[in-house]
């Protein structure tokens, strides 16, 4: 996967890790990585191995913060 394809996905967990106590709609997150609502919720999966709804076990259990920012 394309390293500016895992730096924007990576852009709107951040903005998700930043913004806990207010909701993100996946619109709001697509927004953040530049990237269509379908293209964004197709990338997030590749990059991130979990569906941007509660389905994945990992984000449901542990939530947003279960997912790591890049190294910088």
């Amino acid at each position: 996967m394309s390293d500016v394809i895992e730096k924007a996905v990576h852009r709107a967990i951040e903005r998700m890790h930043e913004n806990l106590a207010a909701p993100l709609t996946v619109e709001e997150m697509a927004r953040t990585a530049m990237f269509s609502k379908f293209h964004f919720t197709r990338i997030f999966q590749r990059v991130t191995g979990c569906h941007l709804d509660a389905s994945c076990p990992r984000c449901a259990s542990s939530g947003p913060r279960s997912f790591s920012s890049p190294p910088r």
